[in-house]
């Protein structure tokens, strides 16, 4: 009995099958991974420090996001460097319409997560402060999948001595 009678399938008829079901299968497997979206650069997210006047009054950090929107997820992380500093009014939100959840990190950190996407213009700062050689960062982590654009600047910083307040 030969061994196409045992089963009814020759060898040539199985390899013969084989030799097609390979690119089936490779196709099939393909396809998921070129339908996965990737995420285009966001273009047009700014942080930046800015300072308004004196050293004592009114520095913040500006947030815009004008082309695109700032995805849900997204950390805004302020920490402050060196000195000693007191700020008279504490930091404020303006522009954001509730859209931020405030986390302390430690006594010289806060994050900011942004609950959904947001668009526009907001401040992050204080109105008065008494400030010795401080330095303070903002960084702006977007989530996993997102990337800055070539329009976008994702960290401000401001250099705050007692008269002299500078943006950077």
């Amino acid at each position: 009995m030969n061994e196409e009678t045992k089963t009814g399938l020759s060898r040539r008829s199985l390899a013969r099958g084989a030799a097609w079901s390979i690119p089936v299968i490779s196709a099939a497997v393909a396809v998921p991974l070129a339908s996965a979206s990737v995420q285009a650069p966001l273009e047009g997210i700014v942080v930046q420090g800015r300072c308004a006047g004196l050293g004592l009054l009114g520095r913040h950090f500006r947030i815009t996001a004008s082309a695109d929107p700032i995805p849900a997820g997204s950390v805004l992380t302020i920490r402050k460097e060196s000195g000693l500093g007191v700020s008279l009014i504490d930091w404020n939100l303006e522009g954001f319409g509730g859209l931020l959840s405030v986390a302390a990190i430690d006594s010289n950190t806060v994050a900011y997560t942004f609950n959904d996407e947001w668009s526009g213009q907001g401040s992050i700062g204080s109105a008065v402060n008494v400030d010795v050689a401080v330095r303070l960062y903002a960084t702006l982590a977007l989530p996993a999948g997102y990337e800055a654009g070539e329009t976008s600047k994702l960290e401000g910083s401001i250099r705050n001595t007692l008269v002299v307040c500078r943006d950077e």
